[in-house]
């Protein structure tokens, strides 16, 4: 398969592909410079078997606290004709400005991450933005056409240390932190419905695919994005009193994708470890269960005929 992308003109493509005896892998890595704009893979998606492995962005760091882990999905895909497939790789939330004093909204990662707000009076507050999801979608660039997605981190807040964004992945992100009573962090969202965010100053609850937006004039804190975004973190006081919580994650979905016995492939969605942008793993199978290779010891079998295998041996 050959992978090019959707707008050559704000990134180039970044692909490390080999064959291993009974299939070839194709491995997609973030393609901009930029982690808050960036455009999709693009292929034709042959007929055969698949295995699609996702990884989510992880949320923006805010002085010492860390976003949240992007999500991980896996699931088994049968395409049966030649079908144009895009892929999105969500960008890593902007981390938080030290020192800086900032007086507008950042847009999270690329793909439905959180904005992180501003905060135009502690700039060493400033908290990171939501992470952008990874995704898969047949037929049409439209989020309803997402077959499987790995969710983003949250963003985390800037006051406290351990002030963490909630991790992504799951039927249900993880929630946000906050050490302080004051603060409110945002929901981890679930498969059917957005986190939930304290609306405070402009935070947001998550909402299908989009994380929710962090407060204004607050320690700011986006949600991660994912099949429902994490809500933005909030406070119940004023930005002065320095007072924030983290942006919850997002969730993962593969509604459309299957388990395979034969691939040993289970369909699942979970916590990541990812802490970068978004990135993702395709393996082809071929296109009929002659194609398949199946290993046995030194034995590699090719194809078959009326039930009887054909073999090759190798020393």
């Amino acid at each position: 398969m050959e992978f090019r992308l959707q707008d050559n003109s704000i990134g180039r493509p970044k692909v490390d592909n080999g064959t291993i005896v009974d299939f070839l892998r194709y491995t997609l890595y973030y393609p901009c410079n930029n982690s808050l704009t960036c455009t999709p893979y693009v292929t034709t998606l042959k007929p055969g078997y698949y295995k699609f492995e996702l990884y989510g962005a992880a949320g923006g760091f805010a002085r010492a606290n860390k976003g949240g882990n992007g999500g991980y999905s896996v699931g088994y895909y049968v395409n049966n004709i030649s079908t144009e497939a895009y892929f999105f790789l969500g960008g890593k939330g902007e981390d938080g400005p030290k020192f800086h004093k900032s007086n507008n909204n950042t847009p999270g990662g690329f793909n439905g991450g959180g904005f992180r707000g501003y905060d135009t009076h502690y700039g060493t507050y400033s908290g990171g933005g939501g992470g952008g999801s990874t995704d898969i979608r047949i037929g049409s660039d439209k989020i309803e056409s997402r077959i499987i997605v790995a969710a983003g981190g949250g963003g985390a807040c800037g006051y406290d240390n351990e002030n963490e964004g909630g991790n992504a992945g799951g039927l249900h992100g993880s929630d946000g932190k906050s050490l302080r009573p004051e603060g409110r962090v945002g929901g981890g969202d679930t498969d059917q419905s957005g986190g939930i965010a304290y609306s405070y100053r402009g935070a947001t609850s998550g909402s299908l695919f989009y994380g929710g937006n962090a407060s204004t004039m607050l320690d700011a804190y986006g949600g991660g994005g994912g099949y429902f975004g994490g809500g933005g973190g909030s406070s119940t006081v004023d930005h002065y009193q320095g007072f924030c919580g983290s942006g919850g994650g997002g969730s993962g979905y593969t509604g459309g994708v299957w388990s395979s016995d034969r691939f040993k492939v289970t369909a699942e969605t979970s916590e990541g470890s990812n802490e970068g942008n978004g990135y993702m793993n395709i393996y082809y199978f071929g296109n009929s269960e002659s194609n398949y290779a199946i290993r046995c010891k030194t034995i590699v079998c090719r194809c078959r005929f009326r039930h009887i295998y054909f073999c090759l041996w190798f020393k």
